[in-house]
């Protein structure tokens, strides 16, 4: 079993997934023999992430819910149409104030947050989101990823790092993968 908050990188027919929750290398292996025989479009690819745990809410409506603390106009609107393709449910803040507001309103399960937002250090702006929502996946969205800034995030509390400028083929699976994790474990506790 590969442990939660481990990072873990896989190949599902080319593009590069990175996991950070606990999957055997069975469902890894069963994930990309379905991927790579499947003759299917990238729309059916973006589902295909989309139903690896789907979320009903109080209405009975699947939800995967996010919220985007994001200064950027530009990164607010790829993040909508990725967001849109996929049928999430986007919340969008440009403060942490603001995004604690919503945090306290809804229950929402992953939590985008810019590196460069104006104010505090980023590892202030992720202690601050995860007192308000303690059992959320917290993303660091950067200019830059590497294994330290990754180690630096796990080490706060964060659950994993995305690139700027934001592309369907990584935002999905980290999206899928981190509201997977909070469906399955941060919910039980």
């Amino acid at each position: 079993m590969v442990h939660a908050r481990t990072r873990r990188s896989y190949r599902l027919n080319g593009i590069a997934v990175t996991a950070c929750r606990p999957y055997t290398r069975g469902d890894i292996a069963s994930f990309s023999s379905e991927w790579s025989t499947s003759a299917c479009d990238s729309r059916m690819r973006l589902d295909w992430f989309q139903t690896l745990v789907p979320f009903r809410d109080h209405l009975g409506n699947d939800a995967t819910r996010v919220l985007a603390l994001i200064c950027s106009d530009n990164e607010r609107r790829a993040l909508e149409e990725i967001a849109s393709k996929c049928n999430w449910r986007l919340c969008l803040a440009s403060t942490p104030l603001e995004a604690g507001k919503q945090l306290q309103e809804q229950t929402i399960g992953v939590i985008l947050c810019d590196r460069d937002l104006p104010g505090n250090d980023w590892r202030n702006h992720i202690a601050y989101l995860l007192r308000s929502a303690p059992n959320s996946c917290v993303i660091l969205v950067s200019g830059v990823n590497d294994e330290y800034l990754w180690e630096e995030v796990i080490r706060n509390g964060g659950y994993d790092v995305l690139t700027k400028p934001f592309q369907a083929s990584q935002v999905v699976p980290a999206v899928t993968l981190a509201w997977s994790y909070w469906k399955q474990y941060a919910l039980k506790r």
